[in-house]
């Protein structure tokens, strides 16, 4: 530190550089104003100055200069402008350590500063932090700061996003030359419950059962309750009855004792602290004959003795729904989007009055990736129909994928799965040319539809 008019040399107390590139350190000096620098003054750099003491820089004498420094320092200041900033150029993690700065009045006084500075080299360029997320427009605003200490760069994303960007990953990225670092964020949408459904349909394990089945996307995960007439049957979380909970989820079983009684009208609940929906079903159940389950409904031990109509439509799980302990018939399962294994569940029972056909609807398309091995893509494509519907999918107009013959995908790069109402597109090896709209197309004999989706490999 230095006082006007006394001896004295001001610096930072730390420096950081990057492997490769140059420091500059900043420096200023003074001595008092009765002192005379006619003849000039030395400048000199050490290194480790109370230890080896390595010379850095000499004004006067370069053979002095340690060898390692010779070709890389430089004094960027006029001592006899008070200015002592020396330029260190293509820094290594050898170079860090302290630093001090001395002159010499020639034929005159002179004077080492009294503490040195720190430099710190490392071969990591930056990296990045997540200081807070504030959702409001669409902008990008971007400041940096540069001062001795380094180079501070702040880019803030402002934007909206919906209940579909829920669980994507917000990824961060800064090179620097051929250094690069990168940040990345979970998005957590806050969104009030949607989608809520509610099922019936016949499982088969140690005997015939009837499920109802709610489901509903929410975040907070919503609190699930399944009535009939008023009263609480089961709760997620659960409250002591016969339901099982799963987050956004519940499953209640009916054994066939009590069959003929379960018939009647069914309501799910579903409430959070961001609001609340609702939604019902008439359940009916019907013998092969077409009658109402009797007393030998209970007896019944074969599933197929049975049908199961719902009042809203078809009785088949909803393809894609993710509820693992959902099944239909002994020891089959609807996996998680209807990947590798997935089974297409048997028809229903026959019954006197079929249910209608339903063309498709809620047809949705979603990309995302995984890290198997490398990163492979996803698109998966799922629809609500009855009958089943037959589903392809397609990129820039060619056919990459057909739930009829999903050969169609063969190859090393692309693998299809198909299940109910689900197809399942893999992608390995991503490329540029993968960055595309898909395009998904459910058809039946009711009707069809069309959805799409962007996937874009680089941010998804």
């Amino acid at each position: 530190e230095q006082v006007l008019g006394s001896w004295g040399v001001t610096y930072p107390e730390a420096l950081q550089g990057l492997t490769g590139s140059c420091v500059v350190i900043p420096c200023t000096f003074s001595y008092p104003s009765s002192v005379s620098a006619s003849a000039g003054i030395v400048a000199i750099w050490y290194k480790d100055f109370d230890g080896q003491k390595t010379v850095v820089y000499h004004s006067a004498a370069q053979d002095e200069v340690d060898g390692r420094f010779r070709s890389r320092t430089r004094l960027l200041g006029d001592p006899a402008e008070h200015n002592c900033t020396l330029l260190l150029r293509e820094v290594t993690t050898e170079d860090s350590g302290t630093y001090r700065f001395r002159f010499e009045i020639v034929n005159g006084d002179r004077w080492s500063a009294a503490r040195d500075v720190m430099l710190m080299v490392s071969g990591e360029c930056c990296r990045c932090v997540r200081p807070g997320y504030n959702a409001q427009v669409s902008a990008v605003s971007t400041s940096v700061q540069l001062d001795t200490g380094g180079v501070y760069l702040r880019q803030t994303l402002n934007t909206t996003f919906s209940w579909k960007d829920h669980s994507k990953k917000l990824l961060c990225e800064v090179s620097l030359g051929s250094k690069k670092a990168t940040g990345e964020v979970i998005l957590r949408v806050r969104y009030p419950p949607r989608n809520l459904r509610l099922k019936a349909f016949l499982e088969t394990g140690e005997g015939p059962a009837v499920i109802l089945a709610c489901a509903v996307e929410s975040n907070p995960p919503a609190e699930l309750t399944l009535r009939r007439a008023g009263e609480v049957l089961a709760a997620s979380p659960a409250r002591g009855g016969a339901g099982r909970p799963e987050p956004n989820a519940l499953r209640l079983e009916l054994g066939t004792a009590v069959a003929a009684a379960a018939e009647g009208e069914y309501e799910c609940r579903a409430r959070s602290p961001l609001g609340s929906s609702r939604t019902s079903l008439h359940l009916r159940l019907q013998s092969e004959s077409g009658g109402a389950p009797g007393r030998d409904a209970g007896r019944c031990c074969p599933a197929a003795e049975k049908g199961l109509r719902e009042g809203q439509g078809g009785a088949r799980p909803k393809a894609g729904e993710g509820l693992a302990s959902w099944r239909w018939g002994p020891l089959l399962r609807v996996p998680r989007w209807g990947g590798p294994g997935a089974v297409a569940p048997p028809p229903p029972a026959p019954s006197s009055s079929p249910p209608p056909a339903d063309a498709p609807r809620g047809l949705s398309i979603r990309t995302f990736l995984e890290n198997r091995g490398g990163q492979v893509g996803i698109v998966v494509c799922t629809a609500e129909s009855h009958p089943r519907a037959a589903l392809a999918l397609y990129r820039r107009g060619h056919l990459l994928a057909s739930s009829r013959a999903t050969a169609t995908a063969a190859g090393q790069r692309l693998r299809a799965f198909a299940s109910y109402n689900t197809l399942r597109l893999e992608i390995r090896g991503l490329g540029p040319e993968d960055a595309a709209e898909y395009t998904c197309v459910a058809h039946n004999a009711a009707g069809n539809a069309t959805a799409s989706a962007y996937f874009d490999v680089r941010s998804e």
